[in-house]
């Protein structure tokens, strides 16, 4: 009976303290299609709120690129136009600006294709072209 008494206990106290964990909303990643071609990223300004998932989803029109996050371990290569996607993944958890570009050598132009991931606690979520908003991605 006492080891009954001791499971129970032990049973309620851990779900006691994984209820919180499970109660928090799961969110769904914003996705953010990216299209690569001739030395430019569109869009080139990506706005979210700490804490979201981004599923990029990039795309090229013309020749193989990159797609590098400088300061993580993100860095995959674009597949040429007509064969197919790259799919990453990257969590906002730090307020702050984080450059992304090319990192695919691929023509006179290569050094101009950046762009700008922009995390912030009291944003929504938004892809934007250069100083134009194009929507929320929620």
């Amino acid at each position: 009976m006492q080891k009954k008494i001791l499971g129970w206990s032990f049973f309620l106290t851990t779900l006691c303290l994984v209820s919180p964990c499970l109660a928090q909303e799961v969110q769904d990643p914003v996705v953010v299609e990216i299209v690569a071609e001739r030395f430019v990223f569109t869009p080139s300004r990506v706005t979210v709120s700490q804490g979201s998932t981004i599923e990029f989803r990039l795309k090229s029109e013309d020749t193989s690129h990159g797609f590098l996050i400088v300061g993580t371990d993100i860095d995959v290569i674009i597949p040429k136009r007509r064969q197919g996607e790259a799919k990453v993944t990257f969590v906002a958890d730090t307020p702050g600006s984080f450059r992304f570009e090319c990192s695919k050598l691929c023509g006179a132009g290569h050094h101009f294709m950046r762009g700008t991931i922009e995390v912030s606690s009291t944003v929504t979520n938004k892809a934007s072209k250069p100083d134009t908003d194009v929507g929320s991605q929620q």
